[in-house]
């Protein structure tokens, strides 16, 4: 069997585009962004903080956490 770790490193290396999405107040919004994994598969992407993924991941203190 293939080892996990080296199928999503060469998954992640051959694509730059995710889906995001988060929850206020039981409210789903999904959206697209252009996004870079390092080895570690930290997942990075920038946003401006007026869209509404920023503003979620703001307000959602369950996200907040898991956000350095």
């Amino acid at each position: 069997m293939p080892d996990l770790k080296q199928l999503l490193k060469k998954y992640l290396a051959s694509t730059n585009v995710m889906q995001l999405a988060t929850s206020v107040d039981g409210r789903p919004w999904a959206c697209t962004v252009h996004f870079y994994a390092d080895d570690n598969f930290n997942l990075y992407w920038i946003s401006t903080e007026a869209r509404r993924h920023s503003q979620e991941i703001h307000l959602n203190s369950r996200t907040k956490r898991n956000l350095r």
